[in-house]
């Protein structure tokens, strides 16, 4: 198994007058990230042949309109309408032409939350409200409205070079697909739920008819398995775009019957220590001991360079008394300083609940 310098940095940050400020660089093993201020970075990731690598993206697309709450209204069972102080002034239905989301801002009551938007007006904006009570939303709340990474974006035919295109679309003409993790389905250990490869005409679905599937949102914290066969190369997966700088919320589902996995994206181009995972009693319920009898949720984390298809997760976590823990079934080490690399997908375990409800979890940035 091979092993690459993974480096991470800042580079140099300007402010008014040309004024340079350095901000640090440090070395760790397999991932290289770098990060320039809040506006835009990149991030490379090692796709190894004949293996899955479990990745997200951690950076957003450039907003195309930011603004504060004015109004809402006409609120549904699926949406809710919010008008923008000030009018707006949008082109109607200039956020559906492809897919968009509203994220709200840092300041606000709902800082770190996005919403598909369904449809615009040039004076209001139909966002899906996932069931969430918008009761908590004040005007002044700031917001932008970001373009949806899809498939073609983050993967443009043509240009990218991280996955091998496939010859034709039935099976033994395919090389490299990508799969999206199950994020719907009850239970733990669940497999990918849709597959997609490349071909020169562009990205596909496996399924009947192949539709064409360049559109196909991937919202943010989708985590991604890009399934390289043997003997195809290796390969980088090159990320970048603006640095997601605000909180990012991430809904967290608990299951009545038995334990529940969720498959979440870390939104940070930078190493994230567990503890800095802003994973608070409600979001992680802490395990009364090391005891197996005693475990409560657990956080599975995905080593880089496993060599192996059809993978789950290598390490598992869990903290007691607010400290983590490195389930390793004998010692269990504290863990409080391990790094979860940039573009990681990690599966959170939340242990049986009495209702099933689920859970918000907000992770801060820490750059």
């Amino acid at each position: 198994m091979c092993s690459l310098l993974i480096r991470f940095s800042f580079l140099p940050l300007f402010f008014g007058s040309g004024c340079v400020v350095l901000l640090g660089f440090f070395c760790l093993p397999s991932i290289e990230a770098q990060v320039t201020s809040d506006l835009v970075g990149f991030n490379k990731v090692a796709c190894p042949e004949g293996e899955d690598t479990v990745i997200t993206v951690p950076f957003i697309r450039k907003p195309v309109f930011s603004g504060v709450v004015g109004v809402l209204s006409s609120k549904s069972a699926r949406n809710v309408t919010l008008s923008p102080a000030g009018g707006g002034g949008m082109a109607a239905n200039a956020f559906t032409v492809s897919p968009h989301y509203l994220r709200f801002r840092d300041g606000g009551s709902l800082a770190g939350a996005w919403f598909p938007i369904e449809s615009n007006t040039t004076g209001g904006i139909v966002v899906r409200h996932n069931g969430l009570d918008f009761s908590a939303v004040q005007s002044g709340d700031p917001f932008d409205v970001v373009p949806h990474w899809t498939l073609g974006t983050i993967w443009p035919k043509g240009t990218q070079t991280a996955i091998h295109q496939s010859s034709g679309k039935l099976p033994p003409s395919r090389s490299t697909v990508v799969l999206l993790a199950d994020v719907t389905s009850a239970g733990i250990r669940l497999a990918p739920n849709k597959i997609f490869f490349l071909t020169a005409e562009g990205w596909f679905q496996s399924k009947s008819l192949f539709p064409a599937s360049d559109d196909v949102v991937v919202p943010p914290g989708q985590v991604l398995i890009v399934r390289h066969p043997a003997n195809s190369g290796s390969t980088e997966f090159i990320s970048m775009n603006h640095v997601h700088s605000v909180a990012h919320q991430s809904s967290l589902r608990t299951n009545a019957d038995a334990p529940q996995d969720n498959f979440v994206g870390l939104m940070r181009p930078i190493p994230v220590a567990l503890s800095a995972l802003d994973l608070d009693s409600e979001a992680f319920v802490d395990s009364i001991s090391n005891d197996p009898g005693d475990r409560n949720d657990e956080l599975l984390v995905y080593d880089s360079y496993s060599g192996t298809s059809n993978r789950e997760p290598d390490r598992s976590y869990l903290r007691v008394g607010g400290e983590w823990r490195l389930n390793d079934g004998s010692t269990y080490p504290a863990s409080d300083d391990v790094l979860i690399p940039p573009s990681a997908g990690i599966v959170i375990r939340k242990a049986t609940t009495a209702a099933g409800e689920s859970v918000i979890w907000s992770n801060l940035p820490r750059y």
